[in-house]
């Protein structure tokens, strides 16, 4: 019997930090602190490609469609109402809102503080593709869930540390910052100079606002300013694909008599390789190149389906695992 060869999460980490690479080398992102100094990129990247992805992969905006919600107050100069409103509706609508978002997220190594610490997005009135330099100050900021998209002020560069935004969901939509909320906690209140200090020293703490104690809304951050949460999201990655590689290989050994049935005379592999090639509809897809297979795997049912064959396989439709 083949020897079966899985490590799905290994895999995950080579697409993440490829695609790193290939948008670094390409130019489609630039990489903070490195600039133009070609020798100091390829060390960059051979140490810090897979975070970095993370990181730049969870300030991106999944698209689909959200509900506008505006916090009361809510004042856009005229001469700006149109772009807002075009922003809004992109919301709504499942459009693109990755193209709006600042310009750091052209860039590997540049995480988004106000994102990272108090889970608030920032816009731009413009697309990256319609932006001039010095010309695109005003911002739209928000704080977006995966079915909602809370609107909580209108302002410019200087506004990404100020605490108002923050205070606005907090008086507006309460319900959002329900999960972070502590009770009978030491905190330091978030209009405290000694806060934004710890802040910029990367140091999590329980902060104050209107004197209900929260823990960070963006999460925090970690000690090189990426994401607290895009760490967690990579363990949580890692259990799923660990234990994927794990059901994948038992189903394989246990299910190669009914595979080999698909094929002309006998299977004669001495190693077996599954590689993980992306997600469909949550399902997890992996190849299995000395099969010529395409296996979709489902988390929870432990369900695995042959999704597509080679001419290598044998005629049929696609079978279970």
């Amino acid at each position: 019997m083949p020897e079966v060869k899985v490590n799905l999460f290994a895999d995950y980490q080579r697409l993440a930090s490829e695609w790193a690479r290939s948008n670094a080398l390409s130019g489609n992102l630039k990489i903070k602190g490195v600039g133009k100094q070609q020798d100091r990129v390829e060390p960059w990247l051979q140490e810090h490609s897979f975070e970095a992805a993370m990181e730049n992969m969870f300030q991106r905006i999944v698209p689909r469609p959200r509900k506008v919600l505006v916090c009361n107050n809510f004042i856009v100069p005229v001469e700006h109402k149109g772009e807002v409103e075009t922003i809004l509706e992109v919301a709504r609508t499942g459009g693109d809102l990755t193209q709006y978002l600042g310009n750091n997220i052209c860039k590997l190594g540049a995480p988004d503080m106000m994102l990272n610490i108090w889970g608030i997005s920032h816009f731009h009135m413009k697309p990256f593709a319609q932006r001039v330099r010095g010309e695109d100050d005003e911002l739209l900021f928000a704080h977006i869930t995966d079915d909602s998209f809370y609107v909580v002020g209108f302002g410019g560069h200087t506004d990404l540390k100020d605490t108002r935004f923050i205070k606005i969901l907090q008086s507006n939509f309460p319900e959002t910052l329900q999960r972070y909320r502590f009770n009978n906690a030491a905190t330091i209140d978030i209009d405290s100079p000694n806060y934004v200090k710890l802040c910029e020293s990367n140091i999590n703490v329980l902060v104050s606002i209107n004197g209900i104690a929260y823990y960070s809304p963006g999460g925090g951050v970690n000690v090189n300013r990426n994401s607290t949460k895009s760490y967690c999201e990579i363990v949580a990655m890692r259990r799923r694909l660990d234990g994927a590689s794990k059901a994948l290989e038992q189903g394989f050994l246990n299910g190669m008599d009914q595979l080999s049935k698909g094929f002309v005379g006998e299977i004669k592999f001495s190693t077996i390789n599954l590689k993980f090639i992306g997600f469909h509809n949550n399902e997890i897809l992996v190849e299995c190149p000395e099969l010529g297979l395409r296996i979709s795997y489902r988390d929870g049912t432990g369900e695995m389906a042959v999704v597509s064959e080679n001419a290598n396989c044998g005629k049929g439709n696609a079978h279970n695992v």
